[in-house]
């Protein structure tokens, strides 16, 4: 059961489109990095602010569009 994930670590992949709104259902994620990955030219998710336990988000080195969520700023 994928709910149960605590790290999720994504560092110099060549995925393309947007980051999931379904990662804010795994609510034991504590550390997220989602790095370096220069095709990911979408908002950032407000699902991320669903995340109870996040306690590390690294986004850097990606071509996120807009404002950072409201959600994520608490």
């Amino acid at each position: 059961n994928m709910t149960s994930l605590e790290t999720v670590y994504f560092y110099d992949n060549k995925f393309t489109g947007q980051l999931t709104a379904k990662i804010g259902y795994l609510t034991n994620l504590q550390y997220l990095t989602y790095s370096t990955l220069s095709n990911t030219t979408t908002p950032i998710p407000k699902e991320l602010g669903n995340l109870p336990n996040l306690r590390g988000l690294v986004l850097e080195g990606n071509s996120f569009t807009g404002p950072i969520p409201q959600e994520l700023r608490n």
